[in-house]
């Protein structure tokens, strides 16, 4: 996946597992959203790319929690952290072909509800807080409660979700 990593600029731009968990016993996976930057994959050429890194991870962190699950003798789930940090995410990201870029990795991640325990996306400008409040009534309950948005002021909420020594990993965004 090194070209794509190339083109949203670290590692970090992909999903990853530091090997900890929140305060629930759901694994905390990160991804740094706030860096994506679609244009970039689609001028490089790199949506398939893209769409494959995502199933492969999806499969990666599904055989995890399969073996996690009987290991424990209990359901994992993910909790994913969704670290934005970029009051300009998704200002002119969203060209027909990044829509359409969008589309396709969402038809390959069709499990989530199953998976994901908790999403926590953290960093959040104003606007997208603001939208999250106004478009939250209509989305399913059993999908809200799974979901929070935290603003750029999210290190103490976060901190009651989850340990400080399961944040170690992500020290570069939480201050």
């Amino acid at each position: 996946f090194r070209p794509l990593i190339d083109a949203l600029g670290g590692e970090d731009c992909l999903m990853q597992f530091n090997g900890t968990s929140d305060r629930d016993g759901n694994l905390i996976t990160s991804v740094a959203v706030g860096n994506y930057d679609l244009r970039k994959i689609v001028k490089a050429g790199l949506q398939d790319l893209l769409v494959k890194s995502n199933i492969f991870l999806d499969c990666f962190f599904e055989i995890m929690l399969e073996r996690l699950s009987i290991k424990n003798q209990k359901l994992m789930q993910r909790h994913d952290l969704l670290i934005v940090m970029n009051p300009s995410i998704g200002l002119f990201q969203f060209s027909p072909a990044a829509l359409m870029l969008i589309k396709r990795v969402s038809l390959s991640s069709k499990h989530f509800p199953e998976s994901i325990a908790k999403i926590t996306s953290c960093g959040n400008n104003l606007v997208a807080v603001g939208i999250w409040k106004i478009i939250r009534p209509f989305v399913p309950r059993h999908t809200t409660e799974k979901i929070t948005v935290l603003g750029t002021g999210f290190q103490e909420d976060l901190r009651t979700k989850i340990d400080d020594d399961a944040l170690m990993g992500f020290q570069r965004y939480i201050k």
